[in-house]
């Protein structure tokens, strides 16, 4: 088995749009925000929100600065992007609390996107009642962790921004040995990239290996 070298260039953007997965935990999301994009190209004086939560690694953070990065490509300059991430900054009198509801009425009055994404359903009774109010009358989504069957893709997607290349021998190694919690996957591929450009060492099985090995 030839070894498989690690191909080390720089990234512009590791989130960029082209890395995102539309798996099946956030494909209704995505196909939403496709069609939000497709009616501002026809009329940018259309209005459309958006709000999107989940937990932990479900691909908040890519999927906000991906579709900023699309719509900026399609000149869609009338929109926002907030990252709602922390509660306390949402909360009645917290920093975010005046940008989400000036930026929302703005765009309501003037047409364009509104997309913010959140850790917290956008019922929840610890949120500013006029953020709360704001959240809901868009279109919400709640995230989820891809399937098992879909973590390939998923995988390839990860390596690439890491501008790691092995082997399928190792993928489906990668595969069979991963632990089940997508929060470790993120930490995996950072070990792996670590061990080989550090050390200037091919990015093969036994690299893999030993990496899947130090986290069990």
């Amino acid at each position: 088995m030839s070894a498989q070298l690690a191909f080390d260039l720089k990234l512009a953007n590791p989130l960029a749009h082209r890395y995102f997965v539309a798996h099946s935990g956030v494909i209704q999301a995505v196909q939403a925000l496709e069609q939000a994009l497709a009616e501002l190209r026809l009329d940018q004086q259309h209005f459309v929100s958006l709000y999107v939560f989940g937990a932990e690694s479900t691909g908040k953070s890519h999927l906000l600065t991906a579709y900023q990065e699309r719509a900026l490509e399609l000149g869609l300059e009338n929109s926002c992007f907030l990252d709602l991430s922390s509660l306390d900054q949402v909360r009645e009198g917290g920093e975010l609390e005046g940008s989400v509801v000036s930026s929302y009425d703005a765009l309501c009055s003037g047409g364009g996107l509104f997309l913010a994404v959140g850790a917290f359903s956008p019922q929840s009774n610890e949120l500013s009642p006029h953020v709360r109010s704001r959240l809901l009358a868009g279109r919400v989504f709640e995230l989820a962790m891809p399937q098992e069957s879909e973590l390939r893709p998923v995988l390839l997607s990860m390596m690439e921004r890491k501008n790691l290349r092995i082997s399928d021998f190792s993928l489906n190694y990668l595969l069979k040995r991963l632990p089940r919690n997508p929060l470790s996957f993120g930490v995996i591929f950072a070990k792996i990239h670590q061990l080989c450009f550090g050390d200037g060492r091919p990015a093969n099985w036994s690299a893999v290996r030993e990496v899947v090995d130090l986290l069990d």
